[in-house]
């Protein structure tokens, strides 16, 4: 007797069959998920390497393409690719140690010392600020049981700032201590890196040939489409967001010279460092800063308020545009969604990388949608969709 596939009760059977078989198999699954998470972090741990050295390869593509482009176009003409190649990983490679070698010998050492010096120099910092509130208190005439108060919740202010202090240091140290455990991954993954600069065209082939082996060639073009734009996306955001928040740190770093304010570097590099949070890291950046300066001078912590609020202002409203433009086409709601999200999934990094990600899938569902509404005869702007008596503010 033969099976007629064609009738529905074949059909349903066989489509009962598969929703049955994967209910099982998610069931094993989610039963033994500890054992899928345990192998995959194992997994992770082995390929580790890879990741670090295709996060290497990524970074600095960027100003390898721009060597290509420039100081080794006229290699071009002489038809000597690999050449030009290997050049430009060379170029790059010394660069990125020149500065990893400065940062390593200049910028980490100064930012030690001016944390030990900050965390010593607290008690007297203390002392000093009890001196000045006393004497405001004094001068307007306060209650003595208030003035206690002040003193006593600035003591313990002060005693939780040092902890802080201290926390961070520790944290440095052992930041220090792993990047020496490291070593070994570190140069391992800067040789897989190398080998993906060289031979990236190659990769990329090679995916694709794949992906057009086994999938049909409408969605492989699409997810071609989609990889180009999402890696724009990527670096457009990231390499724009790395300059940014190198000029503010050295904007910082300047001005805070000139008015002679304490731990320049310090708070330059906290400045810089968050900077690259979109949104949030001025804040982020700014609460540390002022209580650092505060408890060495109150005058200097308002000052540098005022300066880190025309510096932001600065970089909101000329800089960051002038660097980023809209290279992420969100809104600033969305913006702010991602960078929260993010957060929550990833930590810092999270907020960092977040707002492409999001980009990248916004474009993805608002393309969707856009084609559905097309195949339906029906419009694809949105404030078409508004009420008669509703008018879309932009």
């Amino acid at each position: 007797m033969k099976l007629n596939f064609s009738s529905n009760t074949v059909k349903n059977t066989i489509s009962n069959i598969i929703v049955l078989s994967v209910a099982i198999i998610l069931y094993f699954v989610i039963k033994n998920i500890s054992i899928f998470f345990v192998g995959t972090k194992e997994i992770l741990r082995i390929l580790m390497p890879f990741v670090y050295g295709f996060a290497i390869a990524y970074i600095l593509d960027i100003p390898m393409k721009v060597f290509e482009r420039t100081i080794l176009k006229p290699l071009d003409k002489k038809g000597n690719l690999k050449l030009k190649r290997t050049l430009a990983i060379t170029i790059t490679y010394i660069l990125a140690g020149i500065i990893i070698a400065i940062v390593i010998a200049i910028l980490i050492p100064e930012l030690a010392r001016s944390i030990g010096t900050l965390i010593e120099n607290i008690p007297d910092y203390a002392h000093s600020l009890e001196v000045y509130f006393t004497e405001i208190v004094t001068k307007l005439n306060l209650d003595a049981n208030m003035v206690n108060e002040i003193i006593e919740d600035f003591n313990s202010i002060s005693g939780y700032i040092t902890s802080i202090g201290g926390a961070i240091l520790g944290g440095l140290l052992q930041f220090s201590a792993g990047i020496t455990q490291s070593v070994l991954n570190v140069f391992i993954a800067t040789i897989i890196s190398i080998y993906m600069l060289a031979s990236k065209e190659r990769f990329f082939a090679q995916v694709k040939k794949l992906l057009f082996a086994v999938l049909p060639q409408k969605p492989v073009n699409y997810l071609i489409e989609l990889s180009d734009h999402s890696n724009k996306t990527f670096k457009g955001f990231l390499s724009g967001k790395l300059l940014d928040s190198l000029i503010i740190a050295i904007i910082c770093f300047v001005c805070m010279n000139i008015f002679n304010m304490p731990y320049t570097l310090l708070v330059s590099f906290i400045i810089g460092m968050t900077n690259i949070v979109p949104v949030f890291g001025p804040f982020i950046g700014a609460i540390p800063s002022v209580i650092i300066i505060f408890i060495t001078s109150p005058i200097k912590a308002l000052w540098f308020i005022l300066f880190v609020f025309l510096l932001q202002q600065f970089d909101g409203n000329i800089l960051g545009p002038k660097i980023l433009g809209n290279s992420t086409g969100l809104s600033a709601f969305w913006v702010m969604f991602a960078i929260l999200l993010g957060n929550g999934l990833f930590g810092f990094i999270g907020m960092i990388i977040g707002v492409p990600a999001f980009a990248v899938i916004y474009s993805i569902v608002r393309g969707a949608v856009e084609i559905n509404l097309e195949k339906k005869g029906m419009p694809t702007e949105t404030k078409d969709y508004a009420s008669s008596d509703q008018q879309i503010i932009d």
